[in-house]
């Protein structure tokens, strides 16, 4: 719905023929995995990132993983959002897939590299 190559006439009959196209055999595999069932499983800190411009996942989908580690007791999950980011968690002001290759650079946002840094500093040099 967002694609910018897709004129806006065009858009429903786009999504009918993607929807109407078989699912190649990593698409099939991908989408018979149940994430829940790994996440509850999850017994080490864990930071969840998360593009908030990402139309691949939905944002709930970051807090729902989340819920599953903490459901087997572990306390330690962090969940981050991090706004102007795609599903490639690169800046992107477009968001879809089909975009990535018109990107300015695949540079990770900052903000993203120093949240990640600092968890990762917090739990790996603890005193």
């Amino acid at each position: 719905m967002h694609d910018p190559a897709i004129a806006p006439a065009d858009k429903e009959k786009e999504i009918q023929k993607q929807l109407a196209e078989e699912l190649t055999p990593r698409e099939k595999s991908v989408l018979s995995i149940d994430p829940l069932e790994y996440a509850r499983k999850v017994r080490v800190p864990a930071l969840i990132v998360h593009g908030g411009d990402d139309l691949h996942v939905p944002i709930r989908s970051a807090e729902r993983i989340a819920f599953a580690i903490r459901s087997n007791g572990n306390k330690d999950v962090s969940v981050r959002i991090f706004p102007g980011t795609s599903h490639s968690l690169l800046p992107d002001p477009i968001g879809v897939s089909s975009g990535w290759v018109y990107l300015p650079a695949f540079e990770t946002s900052p903000e993203l590299l120093d949240a990640t840094s600092s968890w990762l500093k917090s739990r790996l040099f603890k005193q």
